[in-house]
């Protein structure tokens, strides 16, 4: 909401004209924190402008207020489609990791809420687009900016792993939780998705008819060996979302 949006300069009534000698527009400080995410950050009339891991734009008709909750949702809602569609591939679906939610701006009015999407988070250095012109003149500008990172999400262009293949050695330092039995992927997800702890997991469909692995601390990774032929998948904590 800018300085073009102030119209309003008064009206008449029974031959009395009421102007409006001065007016304030407020607007909160900051946006609500969201579960699950961090931020949010205040990138003022830009958005990010990422070399990779784009994931779409979704913009909203007028009626809807600025919610970046809404985003949060919608960005959950893909990783969950992409993971269970496999897209790009079953073995590393794309995962909403991140969302910047602003007032889209044509010609300095009618703000529109909108939200875009990543694969990564990224910091504010990246935050250069400021708007653009379309092919009619148009010019498109940006306010009240505030980005989200899931939890764990990776920084500036990094990926989760999410079912690379490999081999794993359950007595390094971070095993937390180990089930078999016919367990299921969907049982290791969920079991890792219920705790604050577990950074990452493996699951081997062969071991047990199906075992799973949760490992917390700082050396996880250091419990899997990427291997063409293993028996074990590994999976950042992210990919549980």
């Amino acid at each position: 909401m800018g300085a073009s949006s102030a119209t309003n300069t008064g009206q008449w009534q029974d031959n009395f004209q009421i102007v409006i000698a001065g007016s304030n527009v407020y607007q909160a400080t900051e946006p609500a924190a969201i579960d699950g995410f961090s931020g949010p950050v205040n990138f003022g009339t830009s958005t990010i402008n990422a070399p990779s891991g784009y994931m779409g734009v979704q913009t909203f008709p007028q009626s809807q207020p600025y919610d970046p909750s809404v985003c949060a949702a919608a960005c959950n809602a893909k990783t969950a489609f992409d993971i269970q569609q496999g897209l790009p591939s079953m073995s590393n679906p794309d995962l909403c990791e991140f969302f910047v939610a602003y007032i889209l701006y044509e010609n300095g009015n009618n703000g529109v809420f909108t939200c875009t999407y990543y694969t990564s988070s990224w910091d504010s250095s990246y935050a250069t687009n400021n708007g653009q012109y379309d092919g009619q003149g148009n010019h498109y500008t940006i306010g009240y900016s505030h980005a989200y990172a899931k939890n764990g999400a990776p920084i500036n262009g990094q990926t989760n792993t999410c079912g690379a293949r490999g081999d794993v050695n359950e007595s390094r330092r971070g095993l937390l939780h180990a089930f078999g039995n016919a367990a299921t992927i969907d049982a290791c997800r969920q079991n890792c998705a219920a705790d604050q702890n577990c950074l990452s997991y493996v699951y081997s469909p062969t071991n047990d008819d199906g075992y799973c692995i949760t490992f917390s601390g700082v050396t996880t990774k250091s419990s899997y060996t990427p291997e063409a032929n293993g028996q074990w998948y590994f999976y950042d904590k992210a990919c549980s979302s």
